[in-house]
């Protein structure tokens, strides 16, 4: 389920921090932020099926989106369980303040006045409130005449402060007539209207009443469960504040101990078991802390190890039976055994040295509704061979369960007792897939002692039998079953069924409706699509001109279609703008199954074979793909496989040990050490390319993959590493299905020994547009740019090992970098014409991003769903000049050997805003760019022209491509007529770009 944390904050750039105890957690961008008034939205993605805690905490993030201004471990905030154990749709909080609301303060009546009690005993009775505001105020407030409780406080509101503000109070001497002695962050309040017009609260404690708190008496009797020789206390505290305490025994008959406390009645308090001994102290685990409020004496019952109050002793009279129902090949489970059980978290065991009998069964009684431990042991030892949890019922006279040796969860219902047994097929990938006439599937899941295929096409479920190695679960369904006849088993709904009771989806699904838990897998028949461009082979890289596309937010043209497909009548129809553009490849920012919402960047996935729903699905990449290819253009993926996406993503949920190993500042990183992983994603890679036919693949950051073993950069928490490997393995199942299927790396800074001598072709060049943009800004002289230019000549093996782009999504999205907008004013279009020239006839493979060939301006926003303007890129006066050159260069490129591929570049000036090279053999173009607002005639012998006569071949102030400002009559060079050498003067437009030709 998805739920939304509404936050306020001062935060420059406020991002949220969401995990699971004993888990990595994910960092949280904001779905939508207003720093006028403060409040941030964050959507999260959560399987309300996994029962364990869920905490959160807000952090500033720098400009990176790396976590920097963090929230103290006080503010800790736990997310409140519902009925069904599902979780709120929508909480609001406060930057360092405890307090959680269900409810949206903005909508409760403003309040004029509220009056504050505080409870202390001694320490504040001679105190101020202190209280500051959403708007950045505060103010300091004296008592009125104290209660019988402490001091009293009147504050008249207005303002924000009528809807919600902060307060504190400080004790301690007058100085200027502030007290200075303030209350622990902790106790950082937060007042709503819709506490009303009177509340209560204690010194040192955030926790706000609308009632007037009294002490009662709470007794707990606990049941000691574990064989330790100390006595057991009970360490009970209460959450945003200083107070906690221990409570001491009080022997009782049967291994019960009684421990009294006087508390305030409507305030939650927490407590644990602890054993004190010279030898060290032992406690619960987290899992076991007890949460209770009294409202009147209150007398509860617990057992040692099990978070579960009882309001009468429970009796330990279930009869328990479990038996072992089935076990690995392998002399390690072979036994014999015995068996220890004890309730899951306790310090100890209740029984060991169980035997079992001749039906491997144990047999003992326990409590009903607590969760137990189970380990098998061989004769004599200590150290288990299996390892078991599950919770008794609540009710009835006898529980029977069935253990699986290995798998760590006792089911309730017993599993097949073939459940070991190696398929008779490969197992060519995760997921599904057709063969010989029937769809098999395999799983890869942890801690799962049974699972099964439940399928839209039948009420029946399917048993899954377990690899011999315990690493996969599969069955094979013949498709006539599936879909009788001339029916077909496309988009057919299926679950998986895991331990009897969680339903998952798919975690390698080719299909989802959606990536929420509760939603089913969608069946996709790979075959359903009759390929129209069978003709076409995978292009040599000398014919990529690469441009990036978000496939939602290109056009807005066909609403009635999904975004793949508009792309594609973008391509096919005569008036569509990508028909005639002049670009040779697209290359679209991921395309698989997200959380975010569509008009997200697509890095943040959810799964990893799944084609975003709501682009279109995988039937409609392979029509776009198809379209592509029908028209001579390749298509490049963007694959996100250094991290996966945040809070409950499927790997995250049912695998985590196999696929996590670590943090990043964007997700969960990925264990690129793990045999099954790599497995996982080397099918991946091999899935997108044969089924969509995919041309080529850049990789998102793959120094994090690389350096995922460090803690620097983006990694919040190392991983193990393997990183480097990884990716080898990645390129030998690549290459080995096609060697002309490009990988193209974002290595940032630059490392050319990534595509020297590692596993990439080619990787964008982050040299090469941060030299672009310095000189476009005016930050530094065209030196830089002319040594970026010549990158692939000097520390490139290869032509194509440098990936060249002055704009990408990165760099128009995170920063505000259209070139048309970091130039100077009146200027833009000019040198966006200048740039894009660079870009094209430089060595190396070119990259577009989707609107910089037209001098798009806006940046490239993360939170709206927004298209670019094509009708007025061809109709606007200025914009459909810039374009006119774009596919004037492209052409160039595309028809002219001499100017693509491995053809030399040398760069024979660079001096201050003049930029001239050459490109061919024989140095059959000769190329001058001019970032400055000079314009004149400068010797061609200054800019090193080679030797011999060349023409004007292009000019950007020729009409055509003419902007207001610029005149072709003041820098003309004569065009193709003309015959110059280096005792001839060029015209040099600013701004500008003027192109020669040997002749």
């Amino acid at each position: 389920m998805i739920s939304q944390i509404h936050a306020f904050s001062r935060l420059t750039q406020p991002g949220l921090y969401i995990w699971r105890p004993g888990k990595e957690g994910s960092l949280v961008v904001p779905l939508t932020d207003d720093r006028t008034t403060g409040w941030t939205t964050f959507r999260v993605t959560l399987d309300p099926q996994i029962d364990t805690l869920v905490q959160f905490k807000l952090v500033g993030l720098d400009q990176e989106g790396k976590g920097v201004e963090w929230e103290g471990d006080d503010y800790n905030r736990d997310l409140t369980r519902l009925p069904k154990s599902m979780f709120p749709d929508h909480i609001w909080i406060f930057h360092e303040a405890r307090r959680v609301l269900y409810k949206d303060p903005a909508l409760a009546v403003a309040r004029n006045r509220v009056t504050v009690h505080l409870v202390t005993l001694n320490r504040y009775r001679e105190s101020q409130l202190y209280l500051w505001d959403a708007d950045g105020n505060n103010a300091r407030f004296e008592p009125s005449p104290p209660d019988n409780l402490g001091p009293v406080f009147t504050i008249d509101l207005a303002g924000s402060r009528q809807h919600f503000f902060y307060f504190k109070f400080a004790k301690g001497d007058k100085k200027g007539g502030n007290r200075t002695d303030f209350e622990p962050a902790i106790a950082n309040r937060v007042f709503v209207a819709d506490d009303g017009d009177e509340i209560w609260v204690h010194s040192d404690a955030d926790i706000i009443r609308d009632s007037e708190p009294v002490l009662r008496q709470l007794i707990v009797h606990l049941h000691k469960e574990s064989n330790r020789a100390e006595t057991p206390e009970i360490h009970l505290w209460q959450a945003g504040s200083g107070f906690e305490v221990d409570l001491p025994a009080e022997r009782e008959d049967d291994g019960w101990s009684a421990h009294r406390i006087l508390l305030y009645t409507n305030i939650e308090y927490s407590f644990y078991v602890r054993y004190r001994s010279p030898g060290g102290d032992w406690q619960e685990n987290d899992r076991a802390h007890r949460r209770l409020t009294i409202t009147a004496e209150t007398e509860r019952w617990a057992i040692e190890g099990d978070k579960a109050l009882f309001n009468q002793k429970p009796a330990r009279n279930l009869l328990v039976t479990i038996r072992i129902s089935a076990r690995p090949d392998s002399g390690t489970y072979a036994g014999p055994f015995q068996a220890r059980v004890g309730v899951q978290d306790a310090g100890g065991w209740s029984e060991s040295n169980l035997a079992l009998s001749v039906t491997d069964e144990i047999s003992f009684l326990g409590y009903h509704g607590v969760a137990m431990k189970l380990d098998y042991v061989g004769a004599g030892a200590e150290v288990a061979v299996s390892t078991h949890r599950f919770k008794t019922p609540d009710a009835g006279d006898a529980f029977m369960g069935f253990s699986v040796l290995s798998k760590p969860v006792i089911l309730s219902q017993e599993p097949p007792p073939n459940l070991f047994a190696d398929p008779p097929f490969a197992i060519l990938r995760p997921g599904v897939w057709e063969q010989n006439g029937q769809l098999h599937f395999a799983l890869h899941v942890q801690e799962t002692s049974r699972a099964r295929l439940r399928g839209g096409w039948s009420a029946t479920l399917i048993e899954m039998a377990l690899t011999s190695d315990g690493a996969f679960f599969w069955a094979r369904v013949p498709i006539a079953d599936i879909a009788p006849g001339p029916a077909d088993y496309h988009k057919q709904p299926y679950n998986y069924i895991l331990n009897d009771e969680w339903v998952i989806h798919d975690p390698a699904a080719q299909w989802v409706e959606g990536s929420t838990p509760g939603l089913h897998s969608l069946l996709f028949n790979v075959g359903r699509h009759q390929w129209r461009s069978e003709s076409w082979q995978r292009p040599g890289w000398e014919y990529l001109i690469i441009y990036q596309i978000h496939p939602a937010r290109f056009s807005n043209r066909h609403p009635e279609l999904s975004p793949l497909l508009q792309v594609a009548r973008e391509i096919d129809e005569q008036a569509g703008y990508l028909h005639d553009l002049g670009i040779t490849a697209i290359e679209l920012l991921p395309v698989n199954e997200v959380g975010s919402p569509i008009y997200g960047w697509g890095y943040d996935p959810a799964f990893f074979f799944a084609v975003e729903a709501n682009y279109g699905g995988p039937a409609d990449l392979q029509e776009l793909a198809d379209t592509c290819h029908e028209h001579g253009l390749a298509l490049i993926l963007d694959v996100e496989f250094n991290h996966t996406g945040n809070t409950d993503n499927i790997l995250f949920s049912t695998a985590h040990d196999t696929f996590i190993d670590g943090d990043t500042a964007w997700g969960p990183l990925i264990n690129f050490d793990n045999p099954i992983c790599r497995f996982f994603f080397r099918s991946n890679l091999l899935y997108l390319a044969e089924t969509f036919r995919i041309d080529g693949f850049r990789f998102d950051h793959t120094d994090t993959i690389i350096n995922g073993h460090l803690q620097r950069g983006y990694i919040n928490v190392a991983g193990s590493g393997g990183g480097w490997e990884f990716l080898n393995d990645m390129r030998g199942a690549l290459k080995r299905f096609d060697s002309r299927c490009i990988m193209i790396a974002e290595e940032l800074p630059n490392d050319w020994f990534l595509t020297n001598q590692g596993s990439m072709d080619s990787q964008w060049c982050d040299d090469f547009h941060d030299r672009m943009i310095n000189v476009c800004r005016r930050q530094s002289s065209v030196a830089g740019l002319g040594q970026a230019l010549e990158i692939t000549e000097r520390f490139c093996q290869n032509w194509f090992n440098s990936t060249h782009y002055a704009e990408s999504h990165d760099e128009v999205g995170n920063e505000d970098n259209r070139i048309a907008k970091c130039a100077e004013f009146g200027s833009g279009l000019r040198l966006s014409k200048v740039a894009l020239t660079a870009v094209l006839l430089g060595r190396g493979i070119p990259h577009l991003f989707m609107g910089g060939e037209a001098g798009e301006t806006r940046q490239f926003a993360k939170n709206k769903l927004d298209t670019l303007p094509l009708n007025v890129y061809r109709t606007d006066v200025n914009q459909k000049n810039v374009l006119a050159w774009f596919q004037m260069l492209c052409g160039l490129r595309r028809n002219d050997d001499r100017i693509k591929g491995p053809s030399p570049l040398s760069v024979h000036s660079a001096t201050g805003n003049l930029l001239a090279f050459s490109r061919g053999n024989a140095q059959e173009f000769f190329v001058v760019l001019n970032f400055g607002n000079w314009s004149g005639s400068t010797s061609l012998d200054s800019l090193n022209l080679p030797g011999g006569l060349y023409c004007e071949l292009w000019n950007s102030t020729w009409p055509a491509f003419a902007i207001p400002g610029e005149w072709e009559g003041e820098h003309t060079n004569w065009g193709r007529t003309a015959r110059l050498s280096r005792n001839d003067l060029l015209n040099v437009p600013d701004y500008g770009v003027v192109i020669l030709e040997r002749v």
